[in-house]
């Protein structure tokens, strides 16, 4: 599976994936394991993990460590 990207003008590769997609997959799957995420957007898995850890910086997604898995939330 590959990810939807664009060319920007500068000829960057950018997603074309918002963060709000990639948020309505985790409310979709709460808790959400990282590949259910990726398959709902069409996105890799390596791609949707590196997204998620970007928004869990900015407080948008609270992760919680499960054996060797994580699984994705949003706190209310």
């Amino acid at each position: 599976m590959s990810e939807s990207k664009e060319r920007s003008e500068s000829g960057e590769w950018t997603s074309t994936v918002s963060d709000t997609d990639i948020l309505s997959a985790v409310d979709r799957h709460e808790p959400a394991a990282t590949t259910e995420i990726a398959e709902t957007v069409g996105m890799t898995r390596q791609g949707v993990e590196k997204r998620l850890k970007s928004l869990l910086e900015k407080e948008k997604v609270s992760r919680k460590i499960i054996g060797a898995s994580a699984v994705w939330y949003q706190e209310v």
